[in-house]
């Protein structure tokens, strides 16, 4: 509900100063460009990794599979300034908060694939939320009779885990851990208006990038004691001593915009994000151990995707 408000309360806003630049003559020729769009994206590409299991018979109680996340809104705010030579600034935050997805053990004795913690005979609980922001800053160069930009910038993206188990029988958690990915990189891109018909206009674009990662994983076992805490980290940038392996991020998307006036545009689109070498919760509890947690699984790559409508004014 908060997202739909803060979506309708921006589409206000640029309508408010559309409607005035329109009556005072301000879209001829225009040197700023705004968007704002509300987003519906789900994440895809969970492994299929056992995370709770019946020690006695081995049978898998529940694999990450069954940890679906549902789609969720999201908002994208963007800002672009003319600086002559055929050329502009691009800014653009996005940001989808709190996927999540939760579900019910209820068969007695299961065991974590991790530190060993085995539950009584009462349900567990099993809660896991992520959510992703991310913000860019691009130079862009439009070409031939400017249908076609080409892009340069930089970028940095924060991708967060978090999960919690609870036995019904004990109201403290039996797990607790979090994951940040703290992503900092450069990427190229290309954008081509394909098609133009009056007021009607087909875009689409492509971007890619190379990223260091910043890494760092905490869990604790709170029944088991202050003892039980453990972390652990990939990827320190401020140690030039050490060297993590790069992620790789891929973004395209496709869209329709329809020109309302001079300096207002509808936009209705489709986006698909992947990232490449992060390290994703459920995929440490199959090889991290006791007493000292090793290096993170950084094998993750979600996908993230889905539709984007919002407001574009020309000011």
């Amino acid at each position: 509900m908060t997202f739909l408000r803060i979506t309708l309360g921006v589409v206000s806003v640029l309508l408010l100063i559309a409607t005035t630049a329109y009556a005072d003559g301000f879209c001829g020729s225009s040197s700023w460009r705004f968007t704002a769009e509300g987003l519906a994206l789900r994440r895809e590409h969970m492994d299929n990794l056992p995370l709770v299991i019946d020690p006695a018979s081995g049978a898998t109680l529940l694999n990450a599979d069954d940890l679906s996340l549902n789609c969720r809104g999201g908002l994208r705010l963007a800002a672009a300034r003319d600086i002559g030579y055929r050329s502009d600034l691009e800014f653009e935050f996005f940001f989808v908060d709190q996927w999540s997805a939760s579900t019910t053990v209820a068969t007695p004795g299961a065991q974590l694939l991790m530190y060993g913690a085995t539950f009584g005979t009462d349900p567990i609980s099993v809660g896991y939320s992520t959510d992703l922001y991310s913000f860019e800053a691009n130079w862009r160069r439009a070409w031939g009779a400017g249908c076609v930009k080409t892009l340069i910038g930089f970028r940095m993206m924060e991708l967060g885990e978090n999960m919690r188990v609870i036995d019904a029988a004990s109201p403290p958690q039996l797990f607790v851990g979090d994951i940040d990915n703290h992503l900092y990189g450069f990427q190229l891109g290309i954008e081509a208006a394909i098609l133009r018909r009056g007021r009607w206009e087909i875009e689409g674009g492509l971007k890619c990038g190379i990223y260091g990662n910043s890494a760092d994983f905490d869990a604790a076992f709170p029944q088991a004691g202050p003892a039980a805490v453990f972390h652990a980290s990939e990827g320190r940038p401020y140690d030039p001593s050490f060297v993590g392996d790069p992620s790789f991020a891929g973004e395209l998307w496709l869209g329709v915009n329809y020109q309302l006036t001079d300096c207002l545009a509808l936009r209705l689109g489709y986006q698909a994000m992947w990232i490449e070498g992060v390290a994703i919760l459920p995929e440490q509890l199959d090889d991290l151990a006791v007493p000292i947690l090793g290096e993170l699984d950084m094998g993750g790559s979600p996908l993230y995707h889905g539709a984007s409508l919002g407001m574009q004014l020309d000011w």
